[in-house]
């Protein structure tokens, strides 16, 4: 039966290994992940972004997608901004230079107007993700983003480390339906 807590079953109270075998026979509606620990500068992932060669389709000013992928430091910088040119899609390629990662949080930063992203929706390992192919295509993981009157704030969205344990190519953000 469905039921609600903070970190962990009851079943699981004697698990402290998070990413232990799923093969145990209670009956739930909840994923596995460890609870989000807070992120900081020696997690950045941004040394292992291959930052030259991250691109944005949609993009108003060329370039400028990475330059939004920030240095730990300058996380709260609010420019330079990455906006659509079109309509309110923008597919972001942010490929890894080296071997693979573990993605465990994403952070964001937009202005509190309308131009706030409404949904983040992620995908890996797909180099040839496009506007032609994006609706065939299925999200590692989707985001509801916080609402933008309240975005003005760095927001960290933790992901569900499971699907991301072998990175090389990931995409957030596709940006749809901005407020």
């Amino acid at each position: 039966m469905p039921h609600s807590h903070g970190h962990v079953c009851e079943r699981e109270a004697d698990h402290r290994d998070y990413q232990h075998n799923h093969d145990h026979d209670h009956d739930h509606d909840h994923d596995h992940d460890a609870p989000p620990e807070e992120t900081n500068a020696a997690q950045s992932l941004r040394k292992y972004i291959d930052v030259d060669n991250v691109r944005a389709l949609n993009e108003a000013v060329t370039g400028s997608a990475k330059l939004t992928v920030r240095e730990w430091k300058e996380r709260f910088a609010t420019t330079p901004e990455l906006n659509s040119d079109a309509d309110e899609q923008i597919i972001v390629h942010i490929p890894i230079a080296d071997g693979s990662i573990k993605l465990k949080s994403i952070l964001i930063r937009s202005p509190p107007t309308r131009a706030a992203p409404k949904d983040l929706k992620v995908y890996i390992n797909k180099p040839e993700l496009d506007f032609s192919n994006i609706e065939e295509a299925t999200p590692t993981e989707t985001f509801e983003c916080v609402y933008y009157e309240s975005a003005s704030d760095l927001i960290e969205y933790p992901v569900k480390t499971r699907l991301y344990s072998n990175v090389k190519l990931t995409r957030p953000p596709i940006l749809r339906d901005t407020y």
